[in-house]
């Protein structure tokens, strides 16, 4: 994991906050982190941690990481992204 150089603190409704992006193994083991400000999106964060990342045959996220952007840098990797879909998005 490397070093964050930089704090990481953002205003949001509940006060000063962070937020850790954290990588894991399929047994939960860490591989690698991002740090960013509370204020700052999942989305933004993602696509920098998913260039470090090992290869992998599947990538799993939260619906706060789903965007195209995110599909696409995971699809680059050979990876298959497996992320739920935002309500707003999702038909019915």
């Amino acid at each position: 994991m490397r070093e964050q150089s930089t704090i990481s603190i953002g205003k949001s409704r509940a006060g000063i906050t962070t937020t850790i992006h954290l990588a894991v193994r399929s047994y939960g083991l860490p591989i690698e982190s991002e740090i960013t400000a509370g204020d700052v999106n999942d989305c933004s964060a993602a696509l920098d941690l998913i260039t470090r990342l090992p290869d992998a045959e599947a990538m799993v996220a939260d619906k706060g990481y789903d965007s195209d952007c995110i599909r696409e840098q995971i699809t680059k990797k050979r990876a298959m992204p497996v992320i739920p879909g935002k309500a707003q998005f999702i038909e019915r």
